[in-house]
């Protein structure tokens, strides 16, 4: 009997590079255990990519196919691949790489705890070993922004408060999904804003989903950068729009020029 699900964690990457190490080395816990990691560039310019490189094997050539690396070897990843640009299409690449049974899509500006990771591989073990498994399992973690501001805690609230009720998660929150269900559902559509909300709606409709209460940190810059509330109206508009039919690309536009 399988004792655990496997996990592949899934990190699409542009320009990230002051926080992509850190990311990485908190995730050595889980490559330990025999899970693995898969970062996906889509065609960072800060040096990202090549802060990456030298964590692969010398002279190997990056493309769509996967660089493999030994734990003992001092590297921090599993493959690194290079895709055109765009979170879902990013995604997408590294899922069809992917060996493990459970598909965490972990944002590159991301902070994990110990304790958020364990609480994964726990699922992971429980999944495994249920007498009756369930249907199909996906779901998220709650969050907590990174930045001190009290609208910030108004606004995380508000943001898992959100999820919980309504079943539908943002990629801030850490998504993971059974490999089989994220392929019977017709994995992430590749638009260029809004795939997460797609994506939880045809999930919801198969099954409930699971809320992880351990918090990921995610990075407040965004809401920092534009404005707290200037922020929090637009991601309010542009989602409203969506639901209401509007053509992603005019939306992923709007939000560009508001950046």
């Amino acid at each position: 009997m399988q004792t655990f699900k496997k996990i592949s964690v899934i990190i699409p990457l542009l320009n990230e590079t002051k926080n992509l190490l850190a990311l990485l080395y908190s995730l050595q816990i889980l490559r330990s255990q025999g899970h693995e990691i898969i970062v996906v560039d889509g065609g960072s310019t800060d040096g990202s990519l090549q802060q990456l490189k030298a964590l692969v094997e010398p002279n190997q050539k990056l493309s769509a196919t996967a660089v493999t690396n030994v734990d003992d070897t001092g590297f921090l990843i599993d493959s690194l691949l290079e895709s055109t640009p765009g979170r879902a299409i990013q995604m997408n690449l590294g899922a069809t790489l992917a060996t493990g049974d459970l598909l965490w899509f972990v944002h590159a500006d991301s902070t994990l705890s110990t304790e958020v990771i364990k609480a994964l591989m726990q699922l992971s073990v429980c999944h495994a070993l249920a007498m009756k498994p369930r249907i199909g399992l996906w779901g998220w973690f709650n969050i907590k922004l990174s930045g001190n501001l009290m609208s910030l805690k108004i606004i995380q609230g508000l943001m898992n408060f959100r999820s919980r009720m309504s079943s539908i998660a943002t990629g801030d929150q850490a998504m993971f999904v059974d490999k089989n269900l994220f392929e019977q559902v017709g994995r992430f559509q590749e638009i260029p804003i809004m795939e997460d909300i797609a994506l939880s709606q045809q999930l919801k409709k198969i099954c409930r989903p699971v809320r992880l209460k351990n918090k990921l940190i995610t990075s407040s810059r965004r809401w920092e950068k534009n404005g707290v509330w200037r922020t929090v109206f637009l991601m309010w508009r542009l989602r409203w729009e969506y639901a209401l039919g509007k053509d992603p690309v005019i939306l992923a536009q709007r939000y560009r020029n508001n950046e």
